[in-house]
């Protein structure tokens, strides 16, 4: 039996210290934007939410949002990928030992709802930052660089130019 739940705090992770990471980021910079509000310099804030980084961990109502009879596998899922030996990256790696291997469907579909929930949760926490920006007084002034590094595969192979093409089309 699984016994992971992403909402469970017991397994820590991004509930070390009782809070959600991207919950206690957010706080911080409302905070901040507060306290910066009320001064007429302009202000720095850098943000580094952890989100969606492993472990992929949400509240339970934004895993809900995600069930799981309604995440597909990928159109060009595969087991194992057939040039793993090739790029390094066999089955000693950390994220391989994430799911089963090879890979199942089920596992596929639980990684993507758990994937999903985290960058939605992150989403809205974001958006509540940009709101005590906005009631600031001081969004209109403001420049807003987002960046990341993030992305998660979950079973979907690398697709060649030509699968590229016909998904744009």
């Amino acid at each position: 039996p699984d016994i992971w739940k992403p909402w469970d705090t017991k397994f820590g992770g991004y509930w070390e210290g009782g809070r959600h990471w991207s919950e206690v980021g957010r706080d911080d910079a409302r905070d901040y934007i507060r306290m910066a509000s009320g001064k007429d310099n302009p202000f720095f804030m850098y943000i580094a939410f952890n989100a969606p980084h492993d472990p992929r961990q949400s509240p339970k109502e934004y895993v809900d949002k995600y069930p799981l009879d309604k995440i597909s596998v990928p159109r060009n899922f595969m087991p194992t990928y057939p040039y793993e030996d090739q790029i390094g990256c066999g089955k000693s790696l950390r994220d391989e030992k994430l799911a089963p291997f090879p890979r199942t469907e089920y596992a596929v579909k639980v990684h993507r709802q758990e994937y999903y929930a985290l960058i939605t949760h992150l989403d809205t926490q974001i958006g509540m930052v940009l709101d005590a920006l906005e009631q600031s007084g001081k969004a209109d002034n403001t420049w807003i660089f987002f960046s990341a590094d993030h992305g998660l595969a979950v079973a979907e192979a690398v697709a060649t130019h030509a699968e590229h093409a016909e998904r744009s089309q």
